[in-house]
């Protein structure tokens, strides 16, 4: 094939296995060098438990929605960068400018800083629309690296007006894509690599369902990701499970009250408001109470320091 043909990124590329499934590579631009590859750090966490000044990292669809997943509890963090995202894909699209496979870079604002902390919100545009109308999840693939490209010449051009200073921190990111956009993680990731930058990837195990939840850390151990906390995590959960007679579940915020099986949410899993984990029981009377502080002294002791925090 000639390497001037315009569907070259397209076809005939090598192929990585994940989950069992044959997916397709994302193949490097010319301009990118396979000697340096990114690096993928993979930890478990809660990404807005990053330090001051780093940069967060999204998947956005070209529309300005900030509808669902990572990207919705960015805008209720952080609605003044929602405000500056909004204008800007709204100002792009009077204006007829593609900015599908670049990435918009928000420097800190004010009124989001005192709110929830200074963070730079890097909007990767990787789907031009969302829900039925999103790309394919090839090309959000591709996207993907054309994204990560852009925010790394971004990046650079800030170090550059600074003389030096280091304003900018570390870059983390939750597994992107995966969900709303449905690309598979082994996709995203070597995109990610082919950035030539250190991406930490942060996964909130404690607010993930059972399936999703084994699925990443399973994934985790094969890509040798952080594996003391992930057995951590799973010991922890083998522990719960043999206390409670039910399993944890998912709730909204505004189940913290009494449940109608004499169960109890546990604020500890609380994820910023948004969702708790739940404990339940059938037990009643006089050994409900016993119960539960049984139930939370295991999880403080096994789960907890598994999950807290982000081990950068």
């Amino acid at each position: 094939m000639s390497a001037k043909d315009p569907k070259r990124n397209e076809i005939s590329v090598p192929y990585v296995y994940t989950f069992g499934q044959v997916e397709q590579s994302i193949p490097a631009e010319s301009s990118q060098s396979h000697e340096n590859p990114g690096e993928v750090v993979e930890r478990i966490g809660n990404i807005f438990d990053a330090p001051q000044d780093s940069v967060l990292i999204h998947a956005c669809n070209c529309q300005g929605e900030w509808g669902s997943g990572i990207a919705a509890a960015m805008r209720d963090r952080f609605p003044e960068a929602y405000r500056l995202h909004r204008a800007f894909c709204k100002a792009q699209v009077v204006a007829d400018t593609p900015v599908i496979g670049t990435t918009q870079l928000i420097p800190p604002q004010k009124e989001d800083a005192t709110k929830s902390g200074r963070y730079w919100i890097a909007c990767l545009f990787t789907s031009l629309r969302y829900g039925r109308r999103k790309d394919k999840p090839f090309r959000i693939a591709i996207n993907t690296r054309d994204a990560f490209a852009d925010l790394k010449k971004k990046l650079q051009d800030v170090s550059a007006g600074t003389n030096g200073i280091e304003l900018i921190g570390k870059l983390y990111t939750v597994r992107i894509n995966a969900k709303a956009f449905n690309v598979p993680w082994a996709s995203t990731r070597r995109a990610i690599q082919l950035s030539g930058m250190k991406i930490i990837v942060i996964n909130n195990v404690a607010i993930m369902g059972d399936k999703e939840r084994d699925e990443v850390l399973s994934s985790m151990g094969r890509y040798g990701q952080d594996l003391e906390k992930v057995q951590q995590v799973r010991t922890g959960l083998a522990e719960l499970h043999n206390v409670m007679q039910k399993p944890l579940a998912i709730v909204p915020a505004n189940g913290r009250k009494r449940l109608r099986d004499g169960g109890s949410v546990d604020p500890t899993f609380a994820d910023d408001g948004k969702h708790a984990l739940v404990k339940r029981s059938k037990l009643g009377g006089d050994n409900q109470d016993e119960h539960e502080n049984q139930a939370a002294t295991t999880k403080d002791q096994s789960v907890e320091t598994a999950i807290q925090g982000i081990n950068a």
